[in-house]
């Protein structure tokens, strides 16, 4: 089970690296440079459940044209992971 910070519990995410997908954020990472790691744990938002991004995590800006909610800027972002990596070969 993982907590507001899909922090681990019982090792469920060992070797996992946390993404945390912010929108509007200038100081994130921007989509189209973005390098995805291997074992990703994506998180969709500016904030989760009350608290704060954790400071100095990994963020990934996304794109957004008007209003994006979660499930669309996944489908982006995962469609980008799929791409970058190999997925579509």
């Amino acid at each position: 089970m993982l907590n507001a910070f899909g922090a681990e519990r019982g090792n469920q995410c060992e070797g996992s690296t946390h993404v945390w997908c912010v929108f509007g954020d200038p100081d994130a990472e921007q989509l189209p440079a973005f390098e995805h790691p291997v074992q990703g744990v994506y998180h969709f938002g500016s904030d989760y459940d009350g608290h704060e991004v954790p400071p100095g995590a990994l963020r990934l800006c996304v794109p957004t044209i008007g209003e994006l909610c979660a499930d669309q800027a996944a489908a982006v972002v995962l469609y980008d992971r799929m791409v970058k990596m190999g997925g579509l070969d």
